[in-house]
């Protein structure tokens, strides 16, 4: 994780370098053009202004003669800085007078264009490869021109201010490139350096296993909120090991107990001569197979939390579902004078898996029978609460539990309030775990009797055919 962090600080750090750089050189660039087309720009006024003062010099001049007899004018004018030579022409093109090393050379486009729009400008490179700036003057009206003047200037200055500038921008931007890379790295560092810190705890986490936080940066960072996400989510992990450890340790314990008393029956039938022996041993192998059974399908269910597949469900009458169970429920409270009563509506619809529901509100009535004291009953109660909830409450006089017990205790799996050898302490675990597939919950009351509320989502839309008994939507 540090290398890919580090990897994504030279990213970063290189981005940003880059991208600096590249604006450097675009500026520079764009500086360089600027003052290129600046100077040459200058550098043609410069030159028609010489121009203009050579046709001055000639503009009464009516023959050649006239032009090369002001000879010492001209020497007046050139030579003067930048100016490499100056010419006097002909409309037809043909040399009047000429100064400069070397002479200028002929420029018929140029004459043309002076002779129609009056003045001309170029850019050319002189036989000794300088560079020059040179300008044409028509001298007279358009319809007839007397003479055409031309001045030849150095452009070698623009080239020079140019070179100057990338001498002076060129370790200017190497030195800004080299800044930023070192202050980007710099910062970068600094912004990673949670991440960095969160690796390192992550990494201690690994290697000390279960139990350890992410220590949270300081508040305001972009990243708390992702240390608290990740400490819940750790504290969850960690829950979740410490009970699937106690379900283990539970469930070994459980089973360990069944599975000896088989050995011991099984023993004891081979060491029985009597075959009433064995077979009573048989019996009582075959009791305790049965009850290993039921305690792997309810340790099977309990490890499915996943809600029920709608194309499972059916729709279910708890109200005559209750009473199905009531009357079961009946003949085990028999037993100690225990009635159990139903009450409530006569008609509560849901929607689930019936065999799920059975199994889990008998378990809600077999544990109240087991707590009610001799003659105290039991009580089934149904009521449809808010219009969109079906309740289930199973009421008995028993001892309940104490005011500083927790309840949610004995919703765990192996948490028992029975003496021991007396279940499993699945039931009320079950039961949650299919009120919870439900949708539902199932929680525990304080008051003057012990109540379990079984609560579920009430479906609409059905109701009972007195003939056939049976829903109709």
């Amino acid at each position: 994780m540090r290398t890919r962090a580090r990897s994504v600080r030279w990213r970063l750090v290189l981005s940003a370098t880059a991208v600096v750089a590249g604006l450097g050189v675009v500026l520079g660039v764009a500086v360089a053009g600027f003052l290129w087309a600046k100077g040459h720009e200058r550098l043609r006024g410069f030159a028609e202004h010489e121009a203009e003062e050579i046709a001055h010099v000639v503009g009464d001049a009516r023959t050649a003669a006239e032009v090369r007899s002001r000879e010492e004018v001209f020497a007046g004018l050139f030579p003067e800085e930048s100016v490499l030579g100056i010419a006097v022409w002909t409309p037809t093109g043909d040399p009047v007078y000429a100064l400069g090393t070397p002479a200028p050379s002929p420029w018929p486009e140029g004459l043309r264009e002076a002779l129609l729009s009056g003045t001309a400008a170029g850019y050319l490179r002189l036989s000794e490869g300088k560079p020059a700036v040179r300008a044409a003057l028509r001298v007279g009206p358009k319809e007839s021109p007397r003479w055409v003047v031309l001045a030849v200037v150095d452009a070698s200055g623009v080239g020079a201010s140019v070179e100057e500038f990338a001498t002076t921008f060129v370790p200017a931007l190497l030195l800004l490139v080299s800044l930023c890379a070192a202050g980007s790295w710099w910062l970068v560092g600094r912004a990673l350096e949670p991440v960095w810190s969160l690796t390192r705890d992550a990494a201690r986490i690994a290697r000390e296993g279960p139990g350890g936080r992410l220590e949270e940066p300081a508040l305001g960072s972009e990243l708390l909120e992702l240390a608290r996400f990740i400490n819940a989510m750790l504290a969850r992990v960690d829950e979740s090991l410490g009970r699937l450890r106690r379900f283990a340790s539970y469930a070994g314990h459980e089973l360990r107990t069944p599975l000896a008393r088989i050995r011991g029956e099984a023993e004891r039938a081979l060491r029985a001569g009597d075959p009433s022996a064995q077979q009573a041993c048989l019996e009582s192998v075959l009791e305790e197979v049965d009850g290993l059974r039921r305690l792997v399908d309810a340790l099977l269910h309990l490890s499915r939390e996943d809600p029920l597949d709608p194309e499972q469900e059916e729709p279910i009458d708890l109200a005559t579902l209750a009473d199905e169970l009531c009357e079961q429920a009946a003949a085990l409270g028999d037993e100690r004078n225990n009635a159990v009563e139903r009450t409530g509506a006569a008609e509560l619809w849901v929607r689930g898996r019936r065999a799920l529901l059975r199994s889990a509100i008998w378990n809600l009535l077999e544990n109240a029978l087991a707590a009610s004291p001799e003659g105290a009953g039991v009580e089934l109660a149904l009521r449809r609460e808010r219009d969109r909830e079906a309740v289930l409450e199973v009421l008995d006089r028993g001892p309940g539990l104490p005011a500083e017990t927790d309840p949610e205790r004995f919703f765990l799996p192996f948490e028992t309030a029975r003496r021991e050898g007396r279940g499993y302490g699945l039931g009320l675990a079950l039961a949650r775990s299919v009120a919870r597939r439900h949708g539902g919950d199932l929680v525990y009351v304080r008051g003057e009797r012990t109540c379990f509320r079984l609560v579920l989502p009430a479906a609409t839309g059905f109701r009972a055919r007195a003939a056939s008994g049976s829903a109709l939507a």
